[in-house]
């Protein structure tokens, strides 16, 4: 029911605790840099999950088909796995398959949201994920990171962001609203001084069909290909001076 390890474990291999259904809660202590691939998929009684700082690591499908509802990610994660095909009909990121998941926290301190953490396949949506808490400090939010994160509904970004991934927020089907705050700071470019710039990539918010809502700022300089793309709701988008 309760597994609690010490500073010396540094790595959990692949699927060490997979279908321990009995098992209701995890602490991992300061040490551990690595959490292999499905490591606690099938978990079904397990609600609780404490990761330390310093853990650089987290597999995909990790807690997929646990009943862990909340999560805070340290800011020392640096890469989530992932596993699928190009179509996104299997696999997913850490978070993946984790459809009791409601809360995701990532730790002050964090400078890029990885690649993938919280994407599903299109045929395993997370619709419960509604609150995702961004900490200031972040600057980039990782390709296909929040991909078919169904349950969110909006996006605010904080004035450091720097980048929006490709598909970052591809398929948020019940996503209405993105917010971007200004960032009135100005850096030397190699064409001279400007605003702090913002990218949005490919197919960024693709898909998002509830999306009503986009306020954009002056920092917002490239919007890639199919950025909001199939956004069938959006009504209106003022595109501000910077662009």
């Amino acid at each position: 029911k309760n597994v609690q390890l010490t500073e010396n474990i540094e790595i959990l291999e692949e699927g060490v605790f997979i279908n321990c259904s009995t098992l209701e809660e995890v602490t991992l202590v300061k040490g551990i840099k690595t959490i292999s691939d499905q490591t606690f998929e099938g978990c079904s009684s397990l609600e609780k999950v404490v990761l330390p700082e310093g853990l650089e690591y987290i597999g995909y499908h990790f807690i997929k088909g646990t009943n862990v509802s909340r999560i805070e990610i340290p800011s020392s994660v640096k890469e989530s796995g992932y596993y699928g095909n190009h179509y996104m009909t299997t696999g997913g990121g850490a978070l993946g398959g984790a459809l009791a998941l409601e809360e995701v926290v990532f730790a002050d301190g964090m400078k890029k949201i990885p690649s993938y953490i919280c994407s599903n396949n299109i045929n395993e949506k997370n619709s419960v994920l509604s609150k995702v808490v961004i900490p200031d400090s972040v600057t980039e939010i990782g390709d296909y990171a929040f991909y078919n994160c169904s349950g969110l509904k909006e996006i605010n970004f904080k004035k450091e962001i720097n980048t929006v991934g490709e598909s970052a927020f591809n398929g948020c089907k019940n996503l209405e609203t993105v917010v971007f705050n200004k960032n009135p700071k100005v850096v030397m470019t190699s064409s001279g001084k400007k605003l702090y710039p913002v990218t949005i990539k490919n197919a960024a918010f693709a898909n998002c069909i509830a999306l009503k809502n986009v306020q954009l700022t002056e920092n917002i300089e490239i919007l890639e290909e199919g950025a909001f793309i199939n956004c069938s709701a959006l009504e209106e988008v003022t595109l501000v001076k910077g662009i």
